[in-house]
């Protein structure tokens, strides 16, 4: 009875309970590169001590919106925007190290990636970027959240919106995938390839609800926080342009979505990126300062959310608590998306181990490296759980377009004022005919020299051999010089027939040894009709090795490539006996600071003392081959060749925009053995500029030699 009076006397006298706290919610609007805003207005709130009890996003704004709300603390995300390679990112496509060995001859063939698909008449890819670099980004971040029931699960609750471009609609994730749901939101149309969810085809949120305050209310906040992002100010001359007028349209169509919610916020933060661009990724600290700062002008309206030391210390360890550092150990893997045979070559293709953690940096790598077999826009993965047992899932996105695949390219090679030489090119590509992984490649280019080459591409089992049956016509533009004058023009035609056997090691290295025969023969095009043409059978056996470790098939900064050949020439038109003939060609290039690369370019062949033919000796003569002679100007049976330069980047387009303007310069010293009017060392040099363009690499330069001459070159097309 005692205790029981003590108690209502206790509770007499104490003060009346505090009212519950308010409950906070942030929402964070889309805005591309200018979302890394939302970073600085993050850390703003951290440091004075102001909770976010939910917090919505959409695009950017749902990404970072996500690293926070599971636990990624605003430091850390400035750290990350460091780290991450953003030009790679927003391309999307495989770096040309990740390629397979023949999806690198596709790119040096044809540098500008440019791929229409056949599989429905001729399409273009939905987007620029397959989002495959993107995916990895959300993947690696929900991998620990796999078995959440709802994203109210995470240590904040988080929702992010898409829209459904069927539907026309609005779509807020709250539950599923949160990977999936990330990818759908920051899906930007023309740019990323849209996500499949349930049969919607999801697309960037912020075309129908770019700054989501009304679903931070559905979440159930008291106060919500919006944050927008200021666009930059328009002049009229931006918008005297297509592409101008559509930007501006889509901008006035976002901005009238936002005003719409912000009547619905209790607080507006706008954060004031008019400098910044969609694109300037790689100005992330800045951008997040300007979040920061925006924070900062309105720090007496925020005051009042501030919480005291013991009640934030109470709110951070409560987060902490829902926190996820450790990953799943899965027992099995699941490749879903594609048909049996590439579900199998996927799996087989990882370095997976069975009931060992995630690792994810190499679980990257691997999926990377499939992405280089040109079959899928991009590839993702997630853990799950099935009986009783966790495992693996990785989710493959083909390509809609295609396969067939076909390939378009332009080269032009202009020397001086007295050659010019104009090709167009195209490659169509089957897939798995017959068997899975074999490719039929058809070739065909026109103008100065044509040619129609075909070859079936088949695996021998899966330890990398293969047969190559091929067939091949030609007719190409080659020059004949006496001293320095073009004296004549000559067209050399082969029709041949082949068969190569070869091995594949991995996507850097490839050896064939095969027999061709046929006819070839030259006659003159211009110039005098009485010099002598030759006509006969071609046959010969060849051993061909190749290597690929460069960067890029546009302007490499990194890597060596090896080209070489060995043929026995049983018959050529013109020769007088079989004889030997080997080429190697070398490429090494190496970076010695951050815009500038040395690079080294040898050459060398020989016929071993016997006589070729015309039309089988080497040429010497254009860029990296005595550049201040003319094209193919010196024909030998042997020959020896190097060069030594440097290029320096001295510009660089946005993403999605372009690639990179180089100076660059060198050094050559060549040997023609056996012709009387370059008896030595023949020396050379070249600057000018390269730089990556829509339509493959671009030079324009001059090259100045021994004895007074000079060329002017205007290449597109491979220069390494």
């Amino acid at each position: 009875m005692i205790r029981k009076l003590l108690f209502w006397l206790l509770l007499t006298l104490a003060p009346a309970t505090a009212a519950p706290r308010q409950k906070v919610g942030v929402a964070l609007a889309g805005g591309s590169a200018r979302g890394l805003a939302h970073v600085g207005v993050l850390q703003w709130l951290e440091e004075h001590h102001i909770p976010v009890d939910c917090i919505a996003g959409t695009s950017m704004g749902g990404l970072v919106g996500a690293y926070y709300a599971t636990g990624i603390s605003p430091s850390e995300m400035r750290r990350m925007m460091h780290e991450v390679d953003w030009e790679g990112v927003l391309r999307g496509t495989p770096t040309y190290r990740n390629l397979s060995f023949r999806r690198k001859e596709d790119r040096r063939a044809f540098p500008d990636g440019l791929e229409l698909g056949l599989r429905h008449g001729i399409k273009l890819p939905i987007g620029v970027s397959s989002g495959h670099q993107i995916g990895m980004i959300v993947d690696r971040l929900a991998l620990p959240y796999y078995d959440i029931r709802t994203f109210d699960d995470l240590p904040i609750p988080f929702r992010c919106v898409a829209t459904d471009i069927i539907g026309a609609k609005p779509v807020v994730f709250k539950e599923g995938s949160l990977s999936d749901a990330l990818r759908a939101t920051m899906a930007i149309p023309g740019v990323f390839s849209p996500v499949e969810i349930e049969g919607k085809w999801c697309v960037d949120g912020g075309i129908l609800d770019n700054l989501p305050v009304d679903v931070v209310k559905e979440m159930g906040a008291d106060i919500v926080i919006a944050v927008q992002l200021g666009k930059p100010t328009v002049k009229p001359e931006a918008v005297q342009s297509f592409l101008g007028m559509v930007d501006r349209s889509i901008d006035l169509m976002i901005m009238e979505n936002e005003n719409r919610n912000l009547r619905q916020a209790d607080i507006v933060l706008a954060v004031n990126v008019d400098k910044f661009g969609s694109g300037d990724f790689t100005m992330g600290e800045e951008i997040a300062d300007a979040g920061y700062e925006a924070v900062e002008k309105k720090a007496a309206v925020l005051k009042g959310l501030e919480l005291d030391d013991d009640s934030w210390r109470q709110y951070i360890e409560g987060r902490r608590g829902k926190v996820r550092t450790s990953l799943p150990a899965p027992n099995f893997v699941e490749v879903s998306g594609t048909r049996l045979e590439a579900a199998r070559a996927i799996a087989n293709g990882l370095t997976f181990s069975a009931g060992r953690p995630v690792d994810r940096d190499r679980l990257e790598s691997d999926l990377a490296r499939i992405t280089g077999w040109g079959r899928y826009d991009s590839l993702g993965y997630r853990a799950f759980r099935a009986t009783d047992q966790d495992g693996l899932q990785i989710r493959a996105r083909e390509k809609l377009h295609g396969p067939p695949f076909l390939n378009l390219g332009v080269q032009v090679k202009v020397s001086g004022t007295d050659n010019l030489q104009f090709n167009v090119d195209g490659r169509l590509t089957f897939f798995d005919l017959g068997v899975y992984g074999a490719e039929w490649r058809n070739d065909v280019r026109l103008g100065s020299n044509t040619e129609v080459k075909s070859e079936f591409y088949r695996p021998i089992g899966t330890g990398g051999w293969f047969l190559a049956p091929r067939l091949a016509h030609e007719r190409v533009q080659q020059n004949l010089y006496r001293g320095r004058s073009l004296v004549a023009e000559y067209l050399t035609t082969s029709s041949t027939a082949a068969l190569d056997l070869g091995h594949s090691f991995g996507r850097f290295s490839e050896l064939r040894a095969g027999y061709e025969i046929g006819h070839e023969g030259t006659d003159v095009n211009i110039g005098d009709p009485q010099l002598p043409g030759e006509n006969g059978t071609r046959s010969l056996a060849s051993l061909r090795w190749t290597y690929d470790a460069l960067d890029s098939a546009m302007i490499p900064r990194q890597g060596l490539g090896i080209r070489s050949e060995l043929d026995w020439v049983v018959a050529s038109a013109g020769a007088p006996e079989p004889f030997p003939k080997m080429w190697v060609e070398t490429r090494y290039l190496l970076p010695v600071r951050q815009k500038t690369s040395l690079f080294l370019v040898a050459s060398g062949g020989s016929t071993f003392g016997n006589e070729a033919s015309q039309i089988m000796k080497f040429t010497l003569g254009g860029p990296l081959r005595l550049g201040a002679l003319g094209l193919d100007e010196i024909r030998a049976n042997q020959y020896v060749n190097g060069a030594a330069g440097v290029l320096r980047e001295i510009f660089t387009f946005p993403p999605l925009v372009g690639g990179k303007i180089y100076a660059a310069g060198w050094y050559e010293l060549g040997k023609a053995y056996g012709v009387p009017d370059f008896t030595g060392l023949y020396q050379a040099g070249t600057a000018g500029v390269a730089v990556d363009t829509v339509l493959g690499p671009m030079f324009l330069g001059e090259s100045f030699g021994e004895g007074g001459r000079r060329k002017f070159y205007f290449l597109l097309g491979r220069l390494f």
